[in-house]
């Protein structure tokens, strides 16, 4: 071949290479929304674990030591949970939007579904405390009437 011919194939092998980075972009374009929602769906998974962590403060309300614990393990997992979102849509790209669709998701979580996860919480906590006193009451009960029912004698040693 001569150089002609070798040059022209390769500026059409460059053309060709130029064409798919115009179509990758075009696909990173088109995956934004997907990303966006995987962002928004983190936010709401982020406000669903800070609902976990207000419902144990008050369940262990006044313990310092135990709040702390809470809010380190909170943390951890709101930072794992994002660091997963961000890997597994985006590649562990952050963007502008990806800030604003957690934000969003956060945002949609307290405003709309937080007032009802707390009132289940609070009426599965409530039910637990219940059954559990109702658990404890019974061998309480059960030996306290069997004292009464066994006649105990002892003699005094002088």
């Amino acid at each position: 071949m001569n150089n002609c011919a070798i040059k022209a194939v390769d500026s059409y092998l460059e053309f060709s290479d130029r064409g798919k980075e115009r179509t990758s972009m075009l696909m990173s374009t088109v995956n934004q929304a997907y990303i966006f929602l995987a962002t928004v769906y983190g936010g709401l998974l982020i406000g669903f674990l800070y609902d976990v962590n207000r419902m144990l403060r008050k369940i262990f309300r006044y313990q310092k030591v135990i709040t702390g614990i809470l809010d380190l393990l909170f943390w951890l997992t709101t930072c794992f949970s994002s660091f997963a979102v961000l890997y597994y849509a985006n590649d562990g790209q952050l963007r502008f939007y990806t800030f604003i669709g957690f934000a969003l998701g956060i945002m949609l979580y307290l405003l709309a579904w937080s007032p009802l996860v707390m009132g289940l919480f609070m009426f599965l906590y409530k039910l637990f405390r219940r059954m559990l006193r109702f658990l404890i009451r019974i061998p309480i009960w059960l030996f306290s009437n069997a004292k009464k029912k066994i006649p105990l004698h002892f003699k005094k040693i002088n």
